[in-house]
């Protein structure tokens, strides 16, 4: 494979490096939306079964002011929507008891129960009056909708992120209920009004003032599902009719209340035709309420699956870049372990010594430049794709599991496969900074362990050779270990000058120098460290001179002949 080829695959293998990272953020971004999405369609059961409670609580409420009142026809209706409502509250209590597990929510809740338990029990046994009782459900009916409010933010649905979703909650799920008690309370008010046949001011009063809440509720639940159309035209061949007819019965009720009740002087009107009205006013509500949660509960269900389908993928395409990535340095170990065999082959006969040597330089400079891609980037991508799998595995039919089982073992195989390739490999920062800045940042780290002021200066014009660098690198290094360590320097510079066919680099420190002769004749070139220098720079063709005196300092100048 030529250089260039070779080049192209490292910087391809590098690319992909970088690609993983944000990958690996968008996934785990990807896996808390499809496990919010998941949370907020587990509210669906919790909600509608709180809800149901708040409508038998209020039809309950109806029934037993009617009965204190004195109307006995209506107690085995009143009977009847009591257990009908013990039912309601045993549903929720087992909710709580097994998916609930918000000390406050449960706390809220058990008042709530002991309430309901006492309410009914004085209404059965006539021991309360039917004001008594309307104000008593109508407190519990509050306690209930904060509930609800408790609940919605337990599952997520107060803070969904989708648009529509959104504005259909707050219509269904925060207005509507609020609309349907004060239609109730309204209800209840007027009809003791009628039934009474006189109205005081402070009773229009309080008339008034619900029949403002109607009003503002009502309007406040129209702009929330208009918005929620917009978004979805769907949603308004769904539920416009509802919507048109529930609005429509809700300003027909409020209308009767101004017109028959807090606009004449002596209300004259049936109070069971008040009733009556009311009453379909409210479950016009409720009727607009059961369609939009089959709408809600199927918008959240298309969500939850467009999120799984998009994670799976992503799994699938992170799956392909690793195993690109395992290929792509599957080509490079192999391309250069064809080049070591055949330059090895080429120069056994006479340089066989230093030609291994700057193979294994070669391979060592090759190699570094993917380590990092392989082990880290790689590793934690596939990390992250063995998360979603398992993730995604929870929600998916047995087939379809299986098929990721089978992506699983790709993965594995491929998991090790980079961790026997990573093992072979080493990052180096001279391949990452070149040359110059190379010797800056060793200048610097010694400067900073030892106090010794170390200056680089001069330029190479360019990268050169890597097996250039790496033995200009070495040289230096182990240069400035021995002027650090015997020759009590001053300050050290480094010199690099690039001519046309050469590179020169000079090491000099204004230490107290030494007798060269006398120190090569007591510890020869092991002293100095002169056998690894040489080796190095002879391999390359280069050469290496040493002088110095005492009192006037080292210098060791390095020239490596430079390709045509």
């Amino acid at each position: 494979m030529t250089i260039r080829a070779r080049l192209l695959f490292g910087f391809a293998l590098v690319g992909l490096a970088l690609v993983a990272a944000p990958l690996a953020l968008y996934m785990r971004q990807s896996s808390r939306a499809l496990q919010l999405a998941r949370q907020e369609r587990s509210g669906m059961v919790p909600v509608k079964t709180l809800l149901k409670l708040v409508q038998l609580l209020q039809q309950h409420r109806g029934l037993s002011s009617g009965v204190l009142e004195g109307r006995q026809t209506m107690e085995t209706q009143r009977a009847a929507k009591q257990i009908e409502t013990n039912k309601a509250v045993a549903a929720f209590d087992a909710i709580v008891r097994s998916d609930i597990r918000d000390a406050t929510l449960i706390d809220e809740w058990r008042r709530a129960v002991d309430t309901w338990k006492g309410l009914a029990r004085d209404v059965s046994s006539r021991s309360i009056t039917s004001e008594e009782s309307l104000t008593g459900h109508t407190a519990l009916i509050a306690d209930t909708l904060k509930l609800l409010d408790l609940i919605l933010d337990y599952f997520d649905l107060s803070y969904t992120e989708t648009g529509q979703d959104y504005h259909l909650i707050m219509a269904l799920l925060v207005r509507l209920p609020t609309l349907t008690e004060f239609l109730g309370q309204a209800r209840a008010h007027g009809t003791a009004l009628l039934v009474q046949k006189r109205v005081t001011l402070a009773d229009r009063t309080v008339l008034v003032g619900l029949l403002s809440n109607v009003q503002r509720q009502h309007d406040f639940m129209a702009r929330e599902l208009d918005k929620a159309m917009a978004l979805n035209p769907r949603t308004k061949v769904d539920l416009g009719n509802f919507a048109q007819k529930s609005m429509t019965l809700a300003q027909q009720a409020i209308d009767l209340a101004r017109t028959r009740v807090v606009e004449v002087e002596t209300p004259d009107y049936s109070p069971a035709d008040y009733f009556v009205q009311f009453t379909r006013a409210v479950d016009g509500q409720f009727a607009l309420l059961d369609h939009a949660m089959v709408n809600l509960e199927a918008t959240l269900r298309a969500r939850v699956a467009a999120l799984r389908n998009e994670q799976i993928g992503l799994i699938v395409f992170m799956a392909l870049v690793v195993a690109f990535s395992a290929w792509l340095a599957t080509v490079l170990i192999r391309t250069i372990r064809q080049d070591v065999a055949a330059e090895a082959k080429r120069t056994e006969a006479e340089l066989a010594g230093a030609a291994l040597r700057r193979l294994n330089d070669l391979l060592e400079q090759e190699a570094r430049r993917i380590a990092h891609a392989l082990h880290d980037e790689a590793g934690q991508l596939l990390a992250v794709v063995h998360i979603a799998l398992d993730d995604c595995a929870r929600d998916l039919p047995p087939a379809a599991r299986e098929r990721l089982h089978e992506v699983r073992g790709h993965l594995d195989q491929i998991e090790e496969q980079l961790r026997r390739l990573s093992h072979e490999l080493r990052p180096t920062i001279l391949d990452n900074l070149g040359l110059v800045p190379a010797l800056k940042f060793l200048a610097e780290g010694i400067s900073k362990r030892t106090g010794l002021p170390i200056t680089v200066d001069g330029s190479t014009e360019g990268r050169l050779p890597a097996s250039i660098e790496t033995a200009i690198y070495r040289v230096v290094q182990e240069g400035l270990n021995n002027a650090t360590r015997h020759a009590r320097a001053g300050s050290v510079s480094i010199q690099l000058q690039r001519e046309d066919r050469q590179i020169r680099c000079a090491i000099l420190d204004d230490g107290v120098g030494f007798n060269l002769s006398a120190v090569l004749a007591q510890a020869g070139d092991r002293g100095l460290g002169l056998i690894g220098m040489q080796e190095r720079l002879k391999a390359l063709n280069g050469a290496l001179q040493i002088t110095s005196a005492p009192d006037q300092g080292t210098a060791l100048r390095i020239t490596i002949p430079l390709e045509a």
